[in-house]
């Protein structure tokens, strides 16, 4: 007992590899020990270490062959490793042995949006709401769900729900941002957009790019290059924001600016082709009334490549 004590210490401490060492020490004492399994199992999950996570669940399942929690955890380590079929059977066994719990069919919703089986990760969503009716998890999964449906109002409402109960959720304001978009509603956007970096500045760079993107449906091209520069700054590698740079600073008239993004944007991405119905008038005049030098030469290598001459 006091070994797995000191486990669960170490783990609450984010000390994983002595949590591991102590319920090792347990088993040692005492091999029939579950709940030792089980916390090695949530250290190994912890530390990345998927596949040592479902060793340990199993052994505490072997023990305890109603742990639904071990069923539970185990599901979401097979998550982890895109096994998706074996994460729902996990979880369908938690539910067996609980019907109560909402982790479970949180856990069998993650997996069946991510199979694209929507209709059943929403219905396995609700569930989880049932059970726990201000689970801000499962209203912000729910709203992702009905994103990849095509549903955005239903999405703006779920996500709405998350933030109710959870007002720091970034990724329900992101949601939010995302199917505003898709409707249309591109001022909405932008607001929720900004609430997302409010409150995760780790998770800047993406919605930075979004806002700098509805920025350009908005013809808001000096927003959209502070948005595109934002994200530069955490991503130096990003070909999108660097396209979207691009066109904004064209937009501008800024045609020197705007060959040095699309060059960046093309070098990082060959693969990067525009439409051949983008109006390219503007930029390809610009170039040819430079003088004859080696920029020259490579703006107009650039404008070939944009437009897969």
């Amino acid at each position: 007992m006091a070994y797995s004590n000191m486990g669960s210490a170490y783990a609450g401490l984010k000390k994983f590899e002595e949590a591991i060492e102590a319920c090792k020490k347990a088993i040692e004492i005492n091999p029939d020990s579950d709940g030792a399994h089980h916390n090695i199992g949530l250290a190994y999950y912890n530390l990345g270490k998927f596949e040592r996570a479902i060793e340990a669940y199993k052994k505490a399942i072997e023990i305890k062959p109603d742990s639904y929690m071990a069923y539970c955890n185990m599901g979401l380590a097979y998550d982890k490793l895109g096994e998706l079929k074996e994460a729902i059977k996990a979880h369908k066994k938690a539910i067996e042995f609980n019907s109560n719990i909402d982790k479970a069919y949180c856990g069998m919703g993650h997996a069946y949006a991510s199979l694209d089986k929507l209709k059943e990760a929403i219905e396995a969503y609700k569930k989880a709401i049932e059970i726990k009716p201000d689970s801000d998890m499962a209203y912000c999964n729910m709203g992702s769900a009905y994103g990849k449906s095509g549903k955005f109002k239903e999405a703006i409402e779920a996500f709405k729900k998350a933030i109710e109960f959870n007002s720091n959720i970034d990724k329900a304001y992101c949601g939010i941002g995302l199917s505003y978009d898709k409707l249309g509603e591109f001022k909405e956007a932008i607001e929720a957009f900004k609430k997302a970096i409010e409150f995760n500045s780790n998770n800047d760079n993406a919605y930075y790019n979004n806002m700098g993107l509805v920025y350009l449906k908005l013809s808001g091209f000096k927003e959209a290059i502070e948005a595109f520069k934002k994200v530069i700054q955490f991503n130096s590698n990003s070909d999108v924001a660097y396209d979207g740079m691009g066109l904004a600073y064209l937009k501008l008239g800024k045609f020197k600016e705007a060959m040095e993004a699309y060059k960046k944007a093309i070098d990082l991405n060959p693969a990067l082709i525009h439409s051949k119905q983008q109006n390219w008038h503007p930029l390809e005049t610009w170039i040819n009334n430079l003088t004859d030098d080696d920029k020259k030469q490579q703006y107009l290598h650039t404008l070939k490549r944009l437009k897969d001459e």
